[in-house]
């Protein structure tokens, strides 16, 4: 494919795109596994800090209840926000390249 990145910078045939505040993560929309295989779950937060918000977090830590891991935690909404951005690249590149 042609996706490339280099310290957040991402390039997309010959279009390149730094990454936002929202998108520094490791991860540039919806991740639907963490890199462990495992699927990943949606959650509702229960703390003080981020009462009811909803993140995503791979099913293995979730289960087994891992804190401060290396399996894949993204609130919801930053992935959704992600993927909008990732879709709007997409459709740059459509939309330039039929001129």
């Amino acid at each position: 494919d042609g996706w490339r990145s280099e310290q957040h910078v991402w390039r997309f045939e010959g279009i390149i795109v730094w990454s936002s505040a929202r998108g520094a993560g490791r991860f540039f929309s919806v991740p639907k596994k963490c890199w462990c295989g495992e699927l990943m779950v949606t959650l509702t937060s229960k703390s003080d800090q981020n009462p009811y918000q909803r993140y995503l977090r791979c099913s293995f830590a979730a289960e087994n209840k891992l804190q401060n891991d290396n399996h894949i935690f993204k609130w919801a909404d930053e992935a959704l926000l992600n993927e909008v951005d990732t879709l709007l690249l997409i459709f740059c590149v459509f939309y330039s390249s039929r001129d």
